[in-house]
């Protein structure tokens, strides 16, 4: 689907553009990296996104002068994408004024939002975001201790970058309710933060004892969450079946049947009406022998 493909191309170019960032000291990696984020920055708004993650990277990878150009780099993709910004009008509340007046709602949406990958309902999601939150805090804490003797993880840039894709689309997102955080598209992107604080605990187990308890408890939740994510969709795939092959069964008795019970198959049963016959005259799609 075409949104897929958006969401996926500015998710690939941004974790092009982070891992070349960390190599930013070869100036072929440097030129890469820049290449990368202009793309992701004009495939979706969360692409725009990067540059700031990326900064942190160059930062500690390579030098001061090669920091100077990917800000001004990210400046001048910046100007390029507000300049070309058509405004979109929705039905919602939208904006920072209203997440913060909000910021109950806002740190559930936030919640949801993190642990929509390991939860298989709304309720279980904020649950199990606030358990994910509290490890990629004492990950992020214990990693900040160890950065002069261990140097920068890069397994926290994706933390980083979650965490401002987060506090966008509050500001777009939140006034159409905190259930709205737990849509499947969004996993793509959350998804950023429990692989970020794997690996990132994953490195501090080799070093610190404590390491190795946040990374036995990333494991444990991820374990528990695919477990319990797989079973769920077991259960909803069965009942999804049911539903669509009920479905198909009206439209292939589409002369027959009531015109409501056409409307699982599309909004204005009048098109199906028009097309189930043609569609009947020549075998194919649901009429295929």
């Amino acid at each position: 689907m075409g949104h897929a493909l958006v969401n996926t191309m500015a998710l690939f170019f941004a974790l092009a553009c982070l891992y070349c960032c960390t190599r930013a000291a070869g100036p072929g990696f440097f030129v890469a990296a820049m290449v990368c984020a202009w793309i992701a920055s004009f495939s979706m708004a969360s692409g725009l996104l990067v540059w700031f993650p990326g900064a942190i990277a160059v930062g500690f990878s390579s030098t001061l002068r090669r920091l100077f150009l990917w800000l001004l780099s990210a400046a001048v993709c910046l100007v390029c994408y507000l300049s070309d910004r058509a405004p979109s009008a929705v039905d919602w509340d939208t904006g920072i004024s209203y997440a913060i007046a909000n910021a109950a709602e806002a740190v559930k949406y936030a919640f949801t939002y993190i642990g929509g990958l390991l939860g298989s309902t709304p309720s279980q999601s904020l649950w199990m975001g606030i358990v994910l939150v509290l490890i990629a805090v004492l990950v992020t804490l214990l990693a900040l201790r160890k950065i002069r003797a261990d140097g920068f993880p890069p397994s926290l840039l994706l933390v980083a970058y979650t965490a401002i894709a987060i506090l966008c689309l509050l500001d777009r997102r939140l006034g159409m309710g905190v259930e709205q955080a737990f849509d499947s598209r969004y996993v793509t992107l959350s998804a950023l933060l429990p692989i970020g604080i794997y690996f990132c605990s994953l490195k501090l187990a080799g070093t610190v004892r404590f390491g190795r308890y946040l990374a036995a408890a990333t494991i444990v939740l991820m374990i528990y969450g695919i477990v319990n994510s797989y079973s769920a969709g077991w259960v909803e795939g069965r009942h999804e079946r049911d539903l669509r092959t009920s479905c198909a069964a009206a439209v292939k008795d589409f002369r027959h049947v009531d015109s409501q019970r056409l409307e699982c198959a599309y909004p204005d049963t009048t098109v199906i009406l028009e097309r189930a016959p043609l569609l009947e005259r020549y075998s194919v799609s649901l009429f295929r022998p």
